[in-house]
């Protein structure tokens, strides 16, 4: 689950809190499941394995609900398979590229492979994530022409307020001309810094367990050493 969670790194948007705000909890979490992705928790009800990790993106979620926040989370929401999806893809490759690697044999041929089934995963999560900026670029919108009505505020504290809405706007119309741009060529970017990254990770981790056996056998053979030492020396007269 960790590695499919990492990936809603592509869905973060940022927006400027206006004031204090409570942190989310379980119970708001699975509220916005059923606003959002409803599917998810009738699945969950079928499946007691699918309904632990629910609970545990439940209840791990505890950032505070900002503007920012609540749109992160609803695209995690929305991208809830496919971030399971992905997870269980990588793991398969990883198995996969770790026997081959191990063997030495060609691993160009899993590696391809495992890219190809990446492009559709990615193209939905990028689909997800340009449908949530949209929808935050509305209701930003939205909340400029509220601001600009509100007369609570002090003049310094509206102009900070505008700047913020704006800023917070004009950062939404950059994400989402990015993302509307050359789509293929960021999806090919993106499924091969993935699996270059998967990779790595499986060829440290290989390496790792190499210089550990490598230290163990180097310490094994230093006591077996000393032994032979001890047992040939001989006894000091008296």
């Amino acid at each position: 689950m960790k590695r499919s969670l990492a990936v809603l790194a592509l869905l973060t948007l940022s927006s400027a809190s206006l004031c204090a705000a409570e942190n989310y909890n379980r119970e708001k979490v699975l509220a916005l499941f059923a606003q959002y992705n409803p599917a998810v928790l009738e699945k969950a009800e079928q499946n007691a394995v699918y309904n632990n990790i629910v609970q545990k993106v439940a209840q791990a979620y505890t950032l505070p609900q900002t503007d920012a926040n609540h749109y992160t989370l609803v695209a995690l929401i929305r991208n809830f398979d496919n971030s399971l999806d992905l997870n269980a893809l990588s793991a398969q490759y990883e198995k996969a590229f770790y026997i081959n690697t191990i063997h030495g044999l060609d691993t160009s041929a899993i590696s391809q492979q495992f890219r190809n089934n990446l492009f559709p995963v990615f193209n939905r999560i990028l689909d997800v994530s340009l449908q949530t900026h949209q929808q935050h670029l509305k209701a930003a919108k939205a909340q400029l022409k509220t601001l600009k009505k509100d007369t609570s505020l002090s003049t310094s504290e509206k102009e900070e307020a505008l700047s913020a809405q704006k800023e917070t706007i004009n950062f939404l119309k950059q994400e989402i001309k990015s993302l509307k741009k050359d789509s293929a060529s960021q999806l090919n970017l993106i499924c091969n810094s993935y699996a270059e990254q998967v990779e790595q990770a499986v060829l440290q981790g290989i390496a790792q367990s190499r210089a550990a056996l490598a230290a163990h056998n180097t310490a094994v053979g230093a006591t077996s050493n000393l032994s032979i030492v001890s047992k040939n020396k001989k006894p000091v007269a008296k």
